[in-house]
């Protein structure tokens, strides 16, 4: 009996993580790099702001970088003229590489 519920339940979480495989990729740096670009202007390659009052995005975590950006993009929980506006054109995939992307960067870059 014991070992049919270990084999039912490694059987459940081996099609668990397959699944999450297939619907949620990791993300891709590399994309995520080419698709900040544009935030490069206010937010800097290094995820380090030089502009005062942006805030510095190197090494915050990722997760609370694509709740940021799916809040900008539906415009209903933050409003910012900017960044709705840069938000708005996002996919979902974008927001998770932009995310990967800074997420990965040294908080203390120069």
């Amino acid at each position: 009996m014991k070992s049919t519920f270990l084999a039912g339940l490694t059987l459940l979480l081996t099609h668990h993580a397959v699944h999450a495989q297939a619907v949620d990729p990791a993300p891709d740096v590399n994309a995520g790099a080419r698709r900040a670009a544009v935030c490069f202007a206010c937010h800097n390659a290094n995820g380090i702001a030089r502009l005062p009052g942006v805030p510095n995005l190197a090494g915050q975590h990722s997760d609370y970088l694509e709740i940021a950006l799916h809040a900008y993009r539906d415009g209903q929980t933050r409003q910012s003229p900017t960044m709705n506006a840069m938000a708005k054109p996002l996919s979902d995939r974008d927001i998770v590489n932009i995310a990967a992307y800074f997420g990965r960067l040294p908080r203390d870059a120069e």
